[in-house]
């Protein structure tokens, strides 16, 4: 008559202890040692606080196996398994944090939504960017999707003096991809420069009773106003037009 022949149980190499006072994070690689004739091994778990239900995490013919577990005490152990019998190993415990959280795509938002400058004079703008961390900001001149005038980075930006109307934009960018902000338009009106007079009003002879037209003509930046006055130059007492 045949001697059915014993299964050894494998030996756990890792992770955790007997307390259960070893953290590992997801994905967890659990290992053990090789059991002669050994076809298959089982990995299985089970919360330590929970109701003692084992869960399969899978079967590998190696001594090895990567999987991701949920977060709590977790209490392994490994069958093994051949075509004449099955035996179960000790257990170990460790402290999983459960796995990573998803890579969230990336956003950006500038702020203010318009801007205005004067010919000279320099813009700032502020990203706020949300996703995964890290998460890089890249700023640039024009229109959307338009990458041609890389001008700065970071979450804030200040631009060169402007002289032209413009406008700007960012790309937020992480582990999980790209996106762009909306598009700041940048109104740039000339510099003011002050009035100045170019051809003086002449002076005329008129008899008593006659009335004289004068004219004369400015420079600088338009709209202009003009007063006229009686009297001696600087006199403003008395405005006549």
């Amino acid at each position: 008559m045949a001697v059915q022949r014993e299964c050894t149980a494998p030996t756990l190499i890792g992770p955790g202890d007997a307390n259960g006072t070893v953290t590992a994070a997801s994905p967890i690689r659990f290992r053990w040692g090789k059991v002669e004739h050994a076809e298959r091994y089982r990995v299985v778990y089970s919360l330590d606080n929970g109701n003692g239900t084992e869960n399969v995490l899978g079967e590998t013919k190696k001594t090895e196996l990567e999987a991701t577990v949920p977060p709590g005490v977790i209490k392994w152990r490994v069958y093994t398994i051949d075509h004449e019998c099955e035996a179960v190993s000790g257990s170990l415990k460790f402290i999983s944090p459960g796995a990573p959280p998803a890579c969230q795509q990336p956003s950006a938002s500038v702020t203010p939504a318009t801007a205005r400058a004067t010919a000279g004079e320099r813009v700032t703008l502020t990203a706020t960017a949300t996703g995964t961390a890290p998460v890089t900001l890249q700023w640039y001149e024009g229109a959307a999707g338009d990458r041609s005038k890389p001008s700065g980075s970071g979450t804030t930006f200040t631009s060169a003096p402007l002289t032209v109307n413009t406008s700007f934009w960012c790309e937020a960018s992480n582990a999980c991809g790209t996106a762009a902000s909306n598009v700041v338009a940048v109104t740039v009106t000339p510099a003011c420069t002050a009035p100045a007079i170019t051809t003086q009003p002449q002076s005329t002879t008129i008899s008593e009773g006659q009335s004289v037209t004068l004219s004369m003509a400015a420079s600088g930046t338009a709209p202009f106003t003009y007063r006229w006055f009686q009297g001696a130059a600087g006199d403003r007492s008395k405005p006549v037009g």
